[in-house]
């Protein structure tokens, strides 16, 4: 078995005390937004909190052996593990799809993953977020599953909105889950719709494998606003009419596919509702 030296003449681990080392291990190891790297306010992704990509710097772990064992596992405990299932940026949309990510990890490195955040079109939440919670490599204390605007099924042809439940059936199934929320998002104008199907999940109970029970009581819901985009997808020439209040399609040249249009923002409500494992009485 290798001996790690426990350099003893270094100040960082001689006279810093454990405390604070980790303190400051930790904010070299936290995700942060690369300002290389923005994203356009016309994406399906560009919303707050993902205005940049982010990029997570690893360096310190190649430093020695000692900051090695200390500080290996605290990139997958800390930072947030984040999946776009799909209309995510370019490159990463769903690459590679979740379960495929956890079962390329180390044991120990999977058992150690603390949050994880799914961008979810509708058609993936309800096909295949079954089939991963059923994985048994898939591990994670903390779920956040994000169903955009864009997310939901036929928005873009101004349909009514509708949220199955079969597809928490197997949420139970996830090892090491601790709480859930469930961030849903509209445009202003389908406010009252999302309302009624939040007022419906605040009823939703989940079993744990472990006897436990996932319960929205006791936790209050969550509600912000932010302007964005009506033009989501310029190319397409998809864009939101202020006066008829829906969305239509605007006919664009060849030569303008890439134009923007001057449009008024649009207002995006999102409600989150969470979950925390109970004891049963």
């Amino acid at each position: 078995m290798e001996v790690t030296d426990p350099q003893i003449a270094s100040p960082l681990f001689a006279t810093i005390p454990p405390e604070i080392r980790n303190y400051i291990f930790r904010l070299a190891l936290r995700s942060s937004y690369d300002l290389k790297q923005p994203y356009s306010g016309h994406t399906y992704y560009y919303r707050p909190g993902f205005r940049y990509a982010h990029t997570v710097s690893t360096a310190l772990l190649r430093t020695c052996k000692r900051i090695y064992a200390e500080t290996r596992l605290l990139p997958w405990l800390m930072n947030t593990h984040v999946f776009w299932c799909y209309r995510g940026p370019p490159a990463i949309s769903c690459a590679p799809a979740p379960e495929q990510y956890f079962a390329a990890l180390l044991p120990q490195q999977r058992e150690t993953v603390g949050f994880v955040q799914i961008f979810a079109q509708l058609w993936w939440l309800e096909g295949h977020f079954p089939k991963l919670c059923a994985s048994p490599s898939v591990h994670m204390r903390s779920l956040k599953i994000t169903v955009r605007s864009s997310d939901w099924w036929y928005w873009e042809h101004n349909q009514m909105l509708s949220l199955k439940d079969e597809w928490t059936r197997n949420i139970g199934k996830i090892r090491g889950l601790e709480d859930m929320q469930l961030e849903l998002e509209v445009i202003q104008r389908d406010y009252e719709q999302l309302m009624a199907i939040v007022r419906r999940v605040l009823t939703w109970r989940m079993k744990l494998y472990d006897g436990r029970l996932l319960s929205t009581e006791g936790n209050p819901l969550k509600e912000e606003r932010w302007l964005g985009t009506s033009q989501p997808e310029p190319a397409s020439g998809l864009t939101f009419d202020d006066v008829a209040q829906k969305w239509c399609v605007r006919r664009v040249r060849p030569r303008d596919s890439k134009a923007i249009y001057p449009a008024v923002p649009v207002t995006y409500v999102v409600v989150t509702v969470s979950w925390t494992a109970l004891k049963q009485s």
